[in-house]
């Protein structure tokens, strides 16, 4: 298979070298924000310009500052994109002109064996054609006039890429079986080691590490090989205590891991062995399950945790106990230091996204709930809790049978989410009435919205039947809003 051809985005902080990124590959994937210095990790995706197929590597913006420090690791990782790279695509603002460390930049690039191309980016309107003047002072031909936020100037750009891209590479072999790559995620609290761990895996310093809590900020994902199967290696910031996350860029990291879950097969939830098991991992490991994915767990820095015995032990009961709802998930201890226990981790990883990825036949299922409802005393809601995950993933008639069931048993709940599959408004107010007077509180919240709907709707109009209709869309609507979405219904 044919290598794709790299570009590489580099420039000083907030030239906008992210906002390019995104719109090179199509999508918000890179986060952006006013301050300076938002992307650390280098981030790399596949981008399409004008039928040009790429992959491009977003960096962290340049600064002249030592190699020990955050800055310098960061500089290092933009020295290493760029000799990986076929071309190195060198942004500059256009409004603020040539600045010195743009000169310092031009004069490392011009010592690479990597072309550059040069581009001004916020070129919009006329107020950066000083700077576009400006940038011959830089030794590297003329600048092309880009907005990556409006996406001008993506012609120019094209036209100079074009030779450092343009390939002629015979048709690519397409896999009959389907993509085999493990989709693998790590998560975990601030500084449990995920970085160290996956530079340990790959035998590269790839990511950014060191002794400060949250250097991780992008979700990256890494493509690399595990005694020569495909694995996606997903390394993703640190997800604290939500009442503690107050700033904007903590915010939008969470959330970018939070899609990384979504995107992943498998989830390691890595612990601090140094800390043990804390309330916000179960959290974790929680929303995890909770998006239908496979859960690893695997406790690192396990070369300097205290009592090991102990700690596993207490890890494994706490888990027993928070996890109730899971049996069987996979504990492991690792080290991303010494690389102790990775070869093991990769292997559960594999055997657990086989069984994550077995198909069930509905009969089968049934099968299965039918024995577990008769030795669940609570009879009522596993019907309630299993036919509103068949709804959800589009087995409406299954999913209707066993809410029945559950509402003939007293389950407001069913009668609840039942009304949300009925198209007659009569039959809606009756089973909204049920589940009231079954003590399901949002039943009543349904209810004095769906007066208030006809009500109103009944002013405007004197047709009853449109104003039965407009009411109906209201409450199923506010119906479908407050259920949870289920695995099932995730992954379709």
């Amino acid at each position: 298979m044919a290598r794709t051809p790299t570009v590489a985005i580099v420039g000083r902080p907030n030239v906008g070298k992210s906002t390019l990124f995104n719109r090179l590959v199509g999508k918000r994937l890179a986060l952006v924000d006013d301050r300076p210095g938002v992307t650390r990790d280098r981030r790399e995706g596949e981008a399409s310009l004008l039928g040009l197929e790429f992959r491009v590597i977003d960096t962290a913006g340049y600064e002249d500052e030592d190699p020990d420090t955050l800055p310098g690791r960061m500089r290092a990782q933009t020295t290493a994109a760029v000799r990986e790279a076929d071309v190195a695509l060198f942004l500059i603002d256009a409004r603020m002109g040539v600045t010195p460390l743009d000169e310092e930049i031009a004069r490392w690039l011009r010592s690479e064996a990597t072309p550059v191309i040069l581009a001004a980016n916020k070129a919009e309107g006329r107020s950066g054609e000083t700077g576009i003047l400006e940038a011959w002072s830089l030794g590297l031909g003329e600048a092309i006039a880009l907005s990556a936020e409006h996406g001008e100037g993506t012609v120019d750009l094209f036209e100079h890429l074009r030779p450092h891209i343009e390939r002629e590479d015979g048709p690519e072999e397409e896999d009959p079986e389907g993509d085999p790559t493990l989709k693998l995620a790590i998560v975990g609290r601030p500084n449990a080691g995920k970085s160290t761990l996956i530079n340990r895996i790959i035998s590269q310093e790839r990511l950014i590490t060191g002794p400060e809590a949250g250097i991780t900020r992008d979700s990256i994902s890494i493509d690399w090989e595990w005694q020569g199967r495909p694995v996606r290696l997903i390394d993703t910031a640190g997800m604290r205590k939500k009442a503690k996350v107050e700033d904007k860029l903590e915010k939008l990291s969470v959330a970018d891991a939070r899609r990384a879950i979504d995107f992943a097969e498998v989830v390691v939830l890595l612990l601090d062995g140094t800390r043990g098991l804390e309330v916000q991992d179960l959290k974790i490991a929680d929303n995890v399950l909770q998006e239908g994915r496979a859960l690893v767990i695997a406790i690192n820095k396990w070369d300097v945790a205290e009592n090991p015995s102990s700690l596993f032990n207490g890890v494994k009961a706490a888990l027993e106990e928070g996890l109730s709802q899971v049996r069987g998930v996979p504990v492991l201890t690792v080290s991303g230091k010494t690389g102790k226990g990775i070869d093991q981790l990769l292997a559960a990883a594999f055997e657990v996204r086989e069984a994550w990825s077995a198909r069930v036949s509905t009969g089968k299922l049934n099968r299965w709930f039918e024995d577990a409802v008769e030795k669940n005393p609570d009879e009522p809601r596993c019907r309630f809790e299993l036919g509103r995950v068949l709804v959800l993933g589009g087995l409406i008639d299954e999913g209707r049978e066993q809410l029945e069931a559950a509402a003939t048993k007293g389950h407001g709940g069913a009668y609840f989410y039942l009304a949300q599959l009925e198209d007659d408004l009569d039959e809606v107010n009756d089973l909204l009435q049920k589940a009231s007077s079954a003590g399901f509180k949002p039943a009543a919240d349904m209810l004095a919205q769906l007066t208030a709907s006809e009500s109103v709707s009944a002013f405007h109009t004197s047709d009853r039947g449109a104003s039965m209709v407009i009411a109906l869309v209201a409450i199923k609507s506010s119906v479908i809003g407050m259920m949870s979405f289920s695995p099932i219904a995730a992954r379709k």
